[in-house]
């Protein structure tokens, strides 16, 4: 946790910037299951550096399967 950049609360989380190593996981739950209605995923996202070109993609979020 990070407390010099943060929105709501005290602090944010904050990754050690290492590429594909860097990531939060979540593990199954119904909780996830948000049903067939609309929702809203409301995020924010703090890069210290951008790669910029066109092979260069981000994914916030996810879910895999096994």
């Amino acid at each position: 946790m990070d407390t010099a950049q943060f929105v709501f609360g005290t602090a944010s989380l904050l990754t050690g910037g290492n590429g594909l190593t860097d990531f939060l996981s979540a593990p199954a739950s119904a909780d996830w299951n948000l049903g067939s209605g609309n929702f809203t995923i409301d995020l924010r996202v703090r890069y210290a550096s951008v790669a910029n070109d066109a092979t260069t993609g981000y994914t916030l979020i996810a879910q895999r399967d096994a």
